[in-house]
Parts: C-alpha cells; structure tokens; sequence
C-alpha cells in the first residue's frame, strides 16, 4: 500500500514539474508561474492558467476540443490579444480563442474543430499575464473524451438558447458566431435571448419528505413554522436531537438556481458595459432576458452569453450541462447619414461632387450628377491658396468654360422658359466669386 502511494506522488510530481517546464519553455523570456494547482487566488498580481476541458464529437461528426480559463485575479480582467502572450500552435497564433480574460473560472467558453487526420497530435495554449507563462496541450487521447450534449447519468441536456423568438436554437459548447449585432458608440445594444430547458429525465432526486440527511433540521423547521414558537430548548426554530447537523447545507450557501443567463465580453477593442449581466428569466414570456451592452470604441466586439440549469456554472464538473454562444456586434462611432444640403429655393438637391476651378479665394463647385443644368456652388477658402500664376492661369481657363457653359445651356432655358433672353437670366445662373 504503501509503495503504491510512492508510486502516485511520484507520477503526481513529474506530471508537474513537466507541465513547469512546458510553459518555461513556451514563454520564451517570461517567468513560469508555479505548479498550476497551487498558484495563489489574489485580488491582482496573479496569473491567468488555461483550461483542457475535454474533447468530444460534435453534431456533424467532427472532433472539436473544448477549452477554458481560471484567471486567479479576483479584481483584474485582462485583455490580451492573440500573439505571442495568447497564442494557439502549431498553426495561426489566433484560432478563436478568447483575448479578454474575466476574473475567476470560465468554462468551455471556446472549442477549435480538429482536421479529420489530426490522430495522435497535439496543440498548446498559451497565456502570458503578470509575468507568468501557462501552457496546457490540447489532444484527443480517450481519456479526455466528454460528453457536452447529455449526461448520461440522468439524460439531462445543456439549456437552450434563441436569439429571435422563432430562430435557431444553440446548445452546448460555441461552435460558431450565434447572431450579429451593429452598435454605436456609447448607445446602449439591447440584448434579447430566450433560454428554455428540459432538466433531468432519469435517476432525478425525490424531494425530501423528512427522512433521512437533513431530517432534524426540516422537522424543527417544521414545528417552528406550525407552533411560531422557540423550541423548548430556548431556540428560534433550529435543530436539535440526532441528526440535525447531517446533510445541512453550509452556512452561506445558495444552490444554483434552475436557470441562469450570464453576459461577459469575449473579444473587443473596448470596454463593454452591461446594465445587467444577469439578467431576470421573464418564464412567462417563454424564458425571455433582455438587457443593454455599451461600448467604450468602435470595432469588433464578440460577446459570450452563457446559460446554466441546475447543475450549475461548469455543470458540476461533469463537462455537461450548460450551454456557450457567441455574438459579434460591429460598432461604430456615429449613425448620421451624409444629407444634402437644401439649395437656394429651398429644395434639396444632391452635394457637388467635383470641383472644377480655384479662383480668388473661392473653389467653383459643380454637380456631376446634373452636368448641363448650371448648378454652381462657390465654397471659401483661404485667397492665398489660390496664388500662383498656374492657378490663376487654371482659373481662368474655367472661368471661360463656365461661360461657354451658360450661354448654351443657361441662356437657352431661361428664353424657353420666360420667353426672355434678357442679361438677368444669365446673371441668375452665374457664380458669386468672394475672397475671404
């Protein structure tokens, strides 16, 4: 018995110091954290350690392998992008994983689908934060297989989730970008999922009657409840006789609940704030949550909304049940539209789209789209950038193409049109030259 204890210890140890030297030598010029298992939980300062969740066969018959994270930072989150601190390989550095980092354990919040000749291979992920270097290997070796879709201890299956109230329904791990988004810059995104699920079909727990664990707690309970009286040992309704302590819940304690919907940021050049990230489960309105996204920078954001059952964040350890979805939101930095700018009499016409002439501080506009109506425009500018003999000479040439213009086009509808051809018509048409 006693060599086979000295057996383990001894797998146990050069299993870690192993993985040490891994990571030592993935993050080339970077400090290896310590043995995994061990690193300290603080506030700030710690390191951010990859998580091999398993491998498993998705719905299409493809491998994908499952991966998470544990940040050991209570009050830091962490935005790295892919490159050498956050890198996949062999292959491209960024193969979908996450680049922002929120505190605490995060599971299976991405998978990466294997080629069909991947066999005995293996990829590592790497993750540089503090100053300290984590690798983990990522493979298919039997032992790691999961079963993410349905536990089957009970036949229970990952919560469902809906981004349109008749749309495609997500379940289980990420596998692709769920819905797109399009945001502005500080404008609240309202975010609408429906989550609904079946719970456990077999082998499911009877509620408690009073017997067994627990037993004296529910029955003191009881009989506060009934009498609304202490006990007759001077307590306010606890347990007491044998048995009262026995399968009592820890102080502090609260169960999952039996549904649950979480927002953090996956991706994202900037901050992303939510109104709530856990939003109310409205069950009469079909599981409806919604609640607002406001982003700090324009770019690419993609979100992960995670949704839990009973079983809880992780599922309990067993890889099942609970489901992760991507959503990409592009945002942008202002809605407005580019308007025409309304002409003389008031109606709106289209804005110049050429300037033909720079003369006397003053560009001469004309509207391409309208070339032989005589739609000219002058825009002020500086007098000396006009200067030059080139320039005057360029203004000129204009000025005399412009009178070309008019007296064929200009003169001739204002005699069609008033059915005179006085020097008033044309002077309407021409320009007003300014110098500032």
């Amino acid at each position: 018995m006693r060599v086979r204890q000295i057996a383990c210890v001894g797998v146990l140890l050069s299993s870690a110091v192993g993985g040490t030297l891994g990571a030592q030598q993935a993050g080339v010029g970077q400090t290896p954290s310590s043995l995994p298992l061990t690193a300290p939980i603080r506030e700030r300062g710690s390191s951010i350690t990859p998580a091999f969740e398993g491998w498993y066969y998705d719905k299409d018959g493809s491998q994908r392998v499952m991966v998470g994270y544990f940040n050991r930072n209570t009050k830091q989150e962490f935005d790295i992008p892919a490159g050498p601190n956050n890198r996949i390989e062999p292959g491209p550095a960024d193969q979908g994983q996450p680049t922002h980092f929120n505190p605490g354990r995060q599971w299976g919040v991405f998978t990466i689908k294997l080629p069909k000749d991947f066999g005995t291979r293996k990829l590592s992920w790497t993750i540089v934060a503090n100053g300290f270097t984590n690798t983990i290997t990522l493979h298919t070796m039997p032992d790691y297989i999961v079963e993410p879709f349905e536990d089957a201890a009970n036949k229970n299956t990952p919560p469902k989730l809906k981004f349109q109230p008749g749309g495609p329904v997500f379940t289980g791990p990420p596998n692709t970008i769920a819905e797109k988004y399009t945001a502005t810059v500080g404008v609240p995104l309202p975010l609408t999922v429906w989550i609904s699920d079946e719970g456990a079909k077999v082998n499911v727990p009877e509620p408690r009657t009073g017997r067994g664990r627990g037993r004296g707690a529910e029955v003191a309970a009881g009989a506060a409840g009934a009498t609304g009286a202490t006990g007759g040992t001077g307590g306010t309704g606890a347990a007491v006789g044998r048995g009262a302590a026995r399968g009592a819940a820890p102080e502090g304690f609260t169960p999952p609940p039996p549904m649950a919907v979480t927002w953090t940021k996956f991706r994202g050049p900037g901050d992303v704030k939510f109104d709530n990230n856990k939003p109310t489960i409205d069950r009469a309105a079909d599981g409806k949550t919604v609640t607002n996204a406001t982003f700090s920078a324009p770019g690419d954001y993609i979100l992960r909304v995670e949704g839990n059952d009973s079983t809880g964040s992780g599922g309990g350890g067993f890889q099942c049940c609970w489901s992760n979805a991507h959503v990409s939101v592009t945002v942008i930095t202002s809605r407005n539209p580019i308007r025409s700018r309304p002409s003389s009499n008031g109606s709106r016409r289209a804005p110049p789209t050429a300037r033909i002439a720079t003369c006397g501080g003053s560009t001469i506009a004309v509207n391409e789209r309208t070339p032989n109506i005589p739609r000219f425009e002058t825009v002020k500018v500086a007098w000396w950038s006009s200067s030059g003999v080139s320039a005057r000479r360029r203004a000129a040439s204009a000025r005399r193409r412009e009178s070309a213009a008019i007296s064929a086009s200009s003169f001739r509808s204002a005699s069609s049109t008033t059915g005179t051809s006085s020097a008033s018509s044309v002077a309407t048409a021409m320009p007003t030259l300014t110098r500032e």
